[in-house]
């Protein structure tokens, strides 16, 4: 289990989050964004790392353009595995 206590993006900050499988076995993990108020799961998917592979994936903040919220601030979900 994972559990990144805290994250924003707020004030251009980003959250940078690797994934590390230190085993020579492979491993599913599942990933579960949950928002601070009352921890609602917002975004859900699982990772499948091969043995000693590493995943990286960045939260930074976006402008939206999704119709009903085009202009207001978001964040954005990031990672460029090529596996």
């Amino acid at each position: 289990m994972l559990l990144v206590p805290y994250y924003t993006v707020n004030n251009n900050l980003n959250t940078t989050v690797s994934v590390t499988n230190p085993t020579d076995a492979p491993k599913a993990v599942k990933i579960t964004f949950r928002e601070g108020l009352n921890g609602f799961a917002v975004l859900s998917y699982n990772v499948y790392l091969d043995a000693f592979d590493t995943w990286v994936f960045a939260l930074a903040s976006q402008i939206s353009n999704i119709a009903g919220y085009v202009g207001q601030n978001t964040v954005a979900h990031y990672s460029f595995d090529n596996h």
